[in-house]
């Protein structure tokens, strides 16, 4: 286990459905000097694997450097998932299954430093926008 993060609060939620979401994403937080939470689509640890949206946040990272991002996978109702997303480095989980699992899982993330969640946060879809980096300004609070 690496060494423990201090979770705090999230930044704004970005949807992240591939590399170009992310690098947008990047493009516009780096220019305001903010921060973004790159976040899953749902289940995604279960279809893309729970080393996927870290490997983006690398990816998109080379492409923009300076950036500032946490990323969040959704991880559905499976704590191995959610366990080895943990140890490839994923700044938070969200989790919806059982409650007596939530909270031991909750007790693990925490001691990796990352936050856990069991609702999905707001995000903005940049698939829906017809100006995405508009979109984006105004998500981050440019406006």
């Amino acid at each position: 286990m690496s060494k423990p993060r201090r979770p705090g609060p999230l930044p704004p939620a970005i949807l992240v459905r591939h590399l170009e979401d992310a690098i947008a994403a990047f493009d516009v937080a780096r220019a305001l000097k903010r921060p973004v939470t790159l976040l899953s689509p749902e289940a995604a640890a279960l279809w893309l694997g729970p080393g996927w949206l870290v490997a983006v946040a690398r990816e998109a990272a080379r492409a923009v450097p300076g950036a500032k991002c946490r990323t969040l996978l959704d991880c559905a109702d499976r704590p191995d998932l959610a366990q080895a997303a943990l140890r490839d480095g994923t700044d938070a989980i969200l989790f919806t299954g059982p409650a007596r699992i939530a909270t031991k899982l909750a007790d693990i993330a925490a001691a990796y430093g990352a936050a856990f969640l069991t609702q999905r946060p707001p995000a903005l879809e940049l698939a829906r926008q017809r100006s995405p980096a508009d979109a984006l300004r105004h998500w981050l609070g440019a406006d």
